[in-house]
């Protein structure tokens, strides 16, 4: 399905506005939704009115994808703070994510990729939503994010899973190798999968994956995004 026929459905079964163009996750345009629990957590949501990430009060479960457990988590997918050329995007991108523990009442013991420490570490997964960087065990997660992990092993030839899960439905704009056309292309891109074929942008596709281009493709120009100005507690 093409993008445009894909917004064309969230506009007609989300009451979405603003989806005809996505340089954002569809839910940073959200309204903050409190939840259908009784717990009171600090969550933080972006305000696309005046660019900022704000608290709000999250039940615990229920609710959308304008949900962040922090603010620079919030600011990264949302706010436009930091570019994603900034970052050494050398793994796939859900081992970038901050783990998201879930909406049910189950306790599982899961293992997530930590970005900032470069080690794989345990946390208690709820049961059900979540993200990509989610493993059922140690091995799992060493292999796709960790230390044990080849960046060398080939990965453009291998189309995009973009599994659907329907509790978390985020989706931001990615790229892609297409090996049939030879050329990297945007696409919506479902935060839970955990593919090596997706790139934040069409520059760091083109440099995995221009070995299997016999030309060179010219890649749109990116928007510039202003920083917003930002709170002091954060």
């Amino acid at each position: 399905m093409l993008i445009k026929e894909f917004l064309a459905v969230l506009q007609l079964f989300c009451g979405l506005r603003y989806v005809s163009v996505i340089k954002k996750p569809v839910a940073c345009y959200m309204k903050p939704d409190y939840g259908t629990c009784k717990r009171h957590l600090t969550r933080y949501f972006y305000n696309d009115s005046n660019y900022k990430c704000r608290t709000f009060d999250y039940s615990g479960c229920g609710g959308n994808g304008n949900n962040f457990d922090t603010r620079r988590e919030c600011r990264y997918l949302c706010g436009g703070e930091y570019s994603s050329d900034d970052l050494d995007i050398t793994r796939p991108v859900a081992c970038y994510m901050e783990p998201e523990y879930g909406n049910c009442r189950k306790n599982y013991t899961r293992y997530f990729f930590n970005a900032t420490e470069g080690l794989c570490s345990s946390f208690v997964y709820n049961g059900c939503g979540g993200n990509g960087n989610n493993f059922r065990n140690m091995g799992k997660c060493r292999n796709l994010c960790g230390e044990w992990y080849d960046p060398n092993k080939e990965s453009c030839l291998d189309p995009p899973s973009n599994i659907w899960c329907p509790i978390w439905p985020i989706y931001a704009e990615m790229w892609y190798f297409d090996a049939g056309t030879e050329k990297c292309i945007a696409f919506l891109y479902h935060q839970c999968a955990r593919d090596q074929n997706v790139f934040p942008t069409c520059k760091k596709c083109m440099q995995q994956c221009r070995r299997y281009m016999k030309r060179l493709q010219r890649c749109p120009r990116e928007r510039s995004v202003s920083t917003p100005r930002l709170e002091n507690d954060g």
